[in-house]
């Protein structure tokens, strides 16, 4: 449960070539993990896709961008949820590509990551509601038009930093 402060949300799938060879290793945890990865993860709930060859890495986090700013940082990526970014009353809501669902066009794929089934704790006077659960769902479509090496830029307004 992602209000747990010492429970990690663990989800790990392998994206196949078209010969059945994982090719990427989408992983994805919240800030408790404590286990080893190419990344840092924080957060309430991070996806990284990082590109393999066996079991080695062969790139760093594909859902950051080739910006300077997702480049310097693990958690500086869409790939990052944080629970106040899918408050429906929130101010980071109304911002497309960076709320409930999302969508990383790179290296001939469409990726989308999609959370729903959102339940709220009841807050305590003057407090934020806290996120309890939620369910999540990823799918991997071909994509023939993204053939950049990292995900493509989402184009638009940014959030504030604050919904970072």
């Amino acid at each position: 449960m992602p209000t747990s402060d010492t429970v990690d949300t663990p989800f790990l799938a392998f994206v196949k070539n078209v010969d059945g060879v994982a090719v990427y290793k989408l992983e994805c945890h919240n800030g408790n993990y404590k286990g080893k990865s190419e990344i840092d993860f924080s957060g309430d709930f991070q996806c990284s896709l990082i590109a393999i060859k066996g079991r080695e890495p062969t790139s760093w986090n594909l859902f950051a961008t080739a910006s300077k700013n997702e480049r310097s940082t693990d958690w500086w990526n869409r790939g990052r949820m944080l629970a106040l970014q899918l408050r429906r009353s929130g101010p980071c809501m109304g911002y497309p590509e960076y709320g409930a669902v999302r969508h990383f066009k790179v290296r001939g794929m469409l990726i989308t990551l999609q959370f729903s089934n959102l339940e709220w704790s009841t807050p305590e006077s003057g407090a934020s509601p806290a996120l309890k659960q939620f369910t999540f769902v990823v799918s991997v479509v071909s994509n023939k038009s993204s053939l950049t090496e990292t995900s493509d830029e989402v184009h638009g307004a940014k959030p504030p930093r604050a919904c970072y």
